[in-house]
């Protein structure tokens, strides 16, 4: 929101000298640099030294935009060495990617966040921080029930294999889930 805050994101510094120097500190300097965030100060500050501690100088800095958390979405029925999508939401350095959040996913249609017995004894992962530090985490979906994925039809073929129009028995419905094979029984 562009308001100082009181959180440090770098340890304080202290920079010494002798009583009636003047010391400069200049927010562009390397030394003052802070991965993931840029430095809003821009004008160096000077403090003359004396007897008596002198003022602090603080330096302001805001968070980057970042969008280096990988996000692997991986079908618990499926193949799990191989994600069935993968996204890169945007933060900013320092805030929590919410997980739990499906606005900040981007799970495929037909498709859901795994939770309990559906995990199948994979575990979801903790909400990770953006930094300046790239971060892949593995998030696992299931697809959504299907009913009547598949219906068979039991027909009669003449000598030549052509359908006669004749049904054997009644249709049979077969459910599924989405992303995962069903297979049908001949017998």
């Amino acid at each position: 929101n562009g308001q100082p805050t009181t959180k440090a994101i770098k340890a304080a510094t202290k920079v010494g000298g002798w009583v009636g120097k003047t010391i400069t500190v200049d927010p562009q300097n390397k030394d003052n640099h802070v991965d993931g965030y840029t430095v809003t100060n821009q004008e160096s500050i000077s403090r003359k030294l004396g007897v008596d501690p002198v003022d602090p100088v603080n330096l302001y800095y805001k968070a980057n935009d970042v969008n280096n958390i990988t996000v692997d979405d991986y079908d618990v029925n499926g193949d799990l060495d191989k994600p069935i999508n993968v996204s890169t939401p945007t933060g900013k350095t320092g805030e929590t990617l919410n997980l739990n959040d499906i606005r900040n996913l981007n799970i495929p249609a037909g498709y859901h966040k795994a939770t309990g017995d559906e995990l199948k004894g994979h575990t979801q992962p903790a909400n990770p921080t953006y930094t300046s530090t790239p971060q892949t985490v593995k998030v696992y979906v299931v697809g959504n029930d299907v009913n009547n994925a598949v219906i068979v039809h039991y027909g009669l073929e003449d000598p030549n294999g052509n359908l006669t129009g004749t049904l054997l028995r009644d249709d049979q419905p077969v459910n599924g889930k989405v992303g995962q094979v069903v297979t049908v029984d001949p017998n």
